[in-house]
């Protein structure tokens, strides 16, 4: 760190702030999770052809040849423990299947990560400015402010209607706080995220001047119209009614259907005891409600 700081400004690292981070992993994660449905792919954890006994692990390899697992359960178990989701390797898997030659799955893997991973990014400031202006003059305002409602109507129909109201109106209910889920910065979805900024050299000052106080204007029209306070009302509901939501799928026993392709079983092991002790404090049950959150 010493070292670092001691280079000129221009040179020096920069340093991402982990709850930006890892609120872009999470959309960006969805945004995979929700193409890839929309594809067929499988997800990790559900392979389609089971591997040679060679390929496979030590003990699994035991585990097979005992008979107490199938070569396919053995291959889901790898893949479950070591990737949740769905990666590069089964989009190339799906493809291949249909005879797509390697540039066309190279390209369908580009246009897939720019859907699904550029697309949560930050414009250049150019842009920024524009994008600022607009939300201002549109949103920025009561009326605008008011539209966060609907998120606690979508998410009623997502999480039960009862778990919502719980959320809303009981007194003892579970409370998350944006700030406190490292949303703090994110309290108005997409129309503050901290954009990518362009490049000092390659444009005048005043271009950057003008991107930073288009921002603050933002920044300021949101929170005077209502629009910050009614956006962080609703996301801390949300969360508080996917914990109730859990809580009411453990009793019913569709917890670990519903999230098995997310958490491994440990992790959902772990989940079970934090929910039930009430531990909003896990970074599990954090996740897990965030990932509520970013799919209504």
């Amino acid at each position: 760190m010493e070292k670092e700081r001691e280079k000129p400004l221009d040179e020096q690292l920069e340093y991402a702030n982990i709850f930006d981070s890892h609120w872009r992993w999470q959309r960006e994660t969805l945004t995979r999770m929700e193409l890839g449905k929309q594809l067929g792919l499988r997800t990790s954890g559900a392979p389609l052809v089971a591997p040679a006994l060679k390929d496979l692990p030590k003990a699994l390899r035991k585990k097979v040849e005992a008979g107490e697992m199938t070569p396919l359960e053995a291959l889901a178990k790898i893949e479950t423990d070591t990737f949740k989701l769905f990666d590069e390797k089964i989009i190339r898997e799906a493809l291949e299947a249909e005879g797509l030659s390697d540039v066309q799955i190279k390209n369908a893997v580009e246009i897939l990560d720019d859907l699904g991973v550029n697309a949560n990014r930050g414009m250049v400031q150019e842009l920024e400015t524009v994008r600022s202006l607009g939300y201002v003059g549109t949103i920025a305002n009561p009326y605008g402010a008011l539209m966060n409602v609907h998120d606690l109507f979508n998410a009623s129909f997502e999480l039960g209607v009862g778990n919502v109201l719980k959320s809303l109106f009981s007194k003892n209910g579970i409370r998350f706080s944006a700030a406190d889920m490292g949303l703090g910065r994110q309290v108005f979805g997409e129309f503050v995220r901290k954009a990518t900024k362009g490049d000092p050299s390659l444009g005048p000052s005043f271009i950057q001047k003008m991107a930073k106080g288009s921002e603050n204007l933002l920044e300021w029209s949101m929170k005077a119209s209502g629009f910050s306070a009614l956006d962080k009302l609703g996301k801390s509901r949300i969360m508080g009614a996917s914990f109730n939501k859990a809580k009411q799928d453990i009793r019913s026993g569709k917890f670990n259907e519903k999230w098995k392709n997310s958490f491994s079983e440990a992790e959902l092991d772990q989940l079970r005891r934090d929910i039930a002790a009430n531990n909003t404090e896990s970074e599990l049950v954090r996740d897990l409600v965030m990932f509520d959150l970013f799919r209504l």
